[in-house]
């Protein structure tokens, strides 16, 4: 079986940055393994809204081009005995051609193990992702998967995504 780390490109803007903003490798790796603290762990942000966020004719093979860089810079720092248990899926609208969506590539990075290797949440703030705790809850606030982790990465240096 395996753990998923969601990994994806957003435009945020942020409301409460000494929260959210835990880029060091050490103290991000102290709040996923706690379970208690991981729960606790809220930070507070919004979308921006904007005109690129949902769109009819996404430039899939761009989108697809990207996200495959992304995977290179992210697994390039990550030693092969890790990497070899871990696999980088491109999911969502951005992945299925001629699908309309959001202009915000989704990808998930797969683990055998929870918490994931040290490794990868290292590389992963190296390149600019920013952890922002647990997934989406269910109604009424319960966490769907308490070992589903969510990094995010605003990018505006590529044309085309929320960016």
């Amino acid at each position: 079986s395996y753990f998923v780390i969601l990994i994806f490109v957003i435009s945020i803007a942020f409301m409460n940055m000494e929260n959210l903003v835990v880029q060091d490798s050490d103290e991000v790796y102290e709040i996923i393994s706690d379970p208690e603290r991981l729960q606790s762990y809220q930070p507070t942000f919004f979308i921006r809204p904007t005109e690129l966020y949902f769109r009819l004719d996404l430039p899939h093979a761009e989108i697809k081009e990207w996200v495959l860089e992304e995977k290179e810079k992210v697994f390039s720092s990550v030693p092969d005995e890790v990497k070899s248990k871990l696999r980088w899926e491109h999911v969502g609208s951005t992945s299925i051609t001629g699908m309309p969506g959001s202009m915000v590539p989704d990808s998930l990075i797969l683990t055998q193990s929870f918490p994931p290797p040290k490794e990868i949440v290292t590389s992963l703030l190296a390149n600019g992702y920013v952890f922002v705790g647990l997934g989406p809850g269910a109604p009424g606030g319960a966490v769907l998967d308490s070992e589903d982790l969510w990094f995010m990465k605003n990018d505006i240096t590529k044309p085309g995504h929320v960016l």
